[in-house]
């Protein structure tokens, strides 16, 4: 099984799994904020994994879980991001 997500809304991601944690734990706010990272600056594979673990599918048990957070550029044209272009206002040469 795979499942591939995109984290549209990281701080509705980041106030799920502190909720939940906080629930499901004797953790404190700042526990929480040290595990999972501020709100602005969420840590999104522990998100994931407060959300997600532990895993209880009715007649199933998990072997693996592996969750990789991979950063997307989607708003940064592939050039501008490799700084090909120069400094704003020029163009490279």
């Amino acid at each position: 099984m795979t499942l591939t997500l995109s984290v549209e809304d990281a701080a509705a991601l980041w106030t799920a799994a502190a909720a939940k944690t906080m629930r499901t734990s004797a953790l404190t706010h700042e526990d929480v904020l040290d595990t999972l990272g501020a709100c602005e600056e969420a840590e999104i594979a522990d998100c994931l994994a407060a959300l997600l673990l532990p895993i209880d599918l009715a007649g199933c048990r998990a072997q693996d879980l592996r969750i990789d957070a991979v950063p997307v550029l989607a708003a940064v044209p592939p050039v501008a991001a490799l700084g090909l272009l120069g400094p704003p206002g020029r163009q490279a040469a």
